[in-house]
């Protein structure tokens, strides 16, 4: 006797994006922030305002030193390979451990200690990949870190530092035109070079550290469009600037060619992670942060704990599976590798736990910080609602007296009225008063 087969799940088909999608997904992502956080962002990229903090040496001071032990305490030692090397010579740790060159990541994060820290870290490793060791000893110098081959590209203009200043702040303006065929001729690696070059060059400003600087693409229907299977850009290119991109530009003609590249480029400086193992990964990091908060005195091996539980539900409970984007040295192409959290693949659990674990961090950091702001808030409602309290007290003991002193003045009359017709009795006129 046979059995019918099951049938499959029917999947829910994906939509196809509209013409209007990155629109939607830019409106859907500014709806998200808070009106404070929207207004600050609108202000500053139409040059009405300026983010930067105000800077004090108390707050330099303090951000230098918790910087420090953000780097040691905090982050592994596989998130600053680049960092621990600089730190094996002495030209390196005198550059690096600068307060010049630290101050430089303070600012573009708006003195966020563990954001700071981390692009620290990150632009040590993208620089160490592009121009090599000597980076981490001293700046990067255009006669002796380019070739006469990439610095014949550079004077092509490709990225230009604009003679004039954004109007309103005075912001630097960095522009990137490719121009001609030659753009997709030449190396990823060699524009790699020239932006982070340009972004280090115009970060000397002290000035343009704190404020910002404003980025524009310009693409004309003039200029040559050829297709390239490589990426212009990858999550880890981010990482290149050391100053604050305030604004950016990317000024395109109004075709189907050019929308399809502005949805493309939208979905991927956007929200980057809608994918549902992505949002069941948050949830249970959000609930294990919460587990943790609740206890009380936890040991900070507990928070390993937590970690290694949500790598065994992710995959065990949730059927999810952890992935690397893994590239060769040798090659140029990437894939993606399964990391196994159990069994004797160490190197896997390590890997996915230091992953897991900044974001474990970050996210108990934030409860913290939420219930110090329900705290203070329920204080401060406490003593308005105390001083609001006194204040009827206070009010009601004037009214009283108030009344009592009326009474008094017509009792006191009547005594003086009465003892001036004694005429044994002493004069009352001071006794009464």
């Amino acid at each position: 006797m046979s059995s019918m087969p099951m049938p499959l799940p029917i999947s829910t088909p994906i939509p196809m994006p509209t013409p209007h999608y990155s629109e939607d997904l830019l409106a859907k992502e500014l709806s998200q922030l808070s009106l404070k956080d929207r207004n600050d962002y609108q202000d500053e990229i139409h040059c009405v305002t300026c983010l930067a903090i105000d800077e004090t040496q108390i707050l330099i001071e303090e951000s230098m030193h918790e910087l420090q032990l953000e780097i040691d305490n905090k982050i592994p030692d596989t998130g600053k390979t680049a960092y621990l090397q600089s730190q094996l010579t002495v030209k390196g740790r005198t550059f690096v451990n600068a307060r010049q060159f630290r101050l430089r990541f303070l600012r573009y994060e708006l003195f966020n200690i563990q954001k700071s820290a981390i692009r620290m870290l990150k632009w040590l490793d993208k620089a160490y990949d592009l121009f090599g060791a000597v980076v981490l000893e001293r700046p990067i110098r255009l006669s002796a870190d380019f070739t006469v081959e990439e610095q014949k590209v550079f004077r092509k203009g490709y990225v230009q530092l604009m003679p004039v200043r954004a109007f309103g702040t005075g912001r630097r303006v960095v522009c990137c035109l490719p121009y001609d065929e030659g753009w997709y001729t030449i190396s990823k690696h060699v524009i790699l070079k020239i932006l982070m070059y340009t972004s280090w060059v115009i970060g000397n400003d002290i000035d343009t550290q704190r404020k910002g600087a404003v980025l524009i693409s310009m693409f004309e229907p003039s200029f040559p469009q050829k297709p390239t299977h490589e990426a212009p850009l990858r999550p880890s290119d981010h990482w290149l600037m050391t100053v604050r991109t305030s604004a950016m530009h990317i000024c395109t003609p109004d075709t189907p060619f050019f929308r399809l590249r502005r949805n493309f480029f939208t979905m991927a400086i956007g929200s980057n992670n809608p994918h549902p193992g992505n949002e069941m990964l948050r949830n249970l990091i959000d609930s294990k942060v919460e587990q943790l908060y609740e206890m009380e005195n936890s040991k900070p091996s507990k928070k390993k704990e937590l970690v290694l539980e949500i790598m065994d539900e992710m995959q065990h409970t949730h059927s999810g599976r952890f992935l690397y984007w893994h590239q060769c040295s040798h090659m140029s192409d990437c894939w993606w590798v399964v990391l196994h959290t159990n069994g004797d693949t160490n190197n896997d659990q390590k890997i996915v736990f230091n992953k897991i674990e900044p974001i474990f961090r970050k996210q108990y950091y934030k409860k913290q910080q939420q219930q110090k702001l329900i705290r203070t808030r329920y204080m401060n409602e406490q003593q308005e609602l105390i001083l609001h309290q006194n204040n009827m007290v206070t009010d009601a003991q004037k009214n009283n007296s108030i009344n009592c002193g009326d009474g008094n003045s017509d009792t006191t009359m009547a005594t003086h009225h009465d003892s001036s017709n004694d005429s044994d009795a002493p004069s009352s006129s001071f006794v009464l008063l």
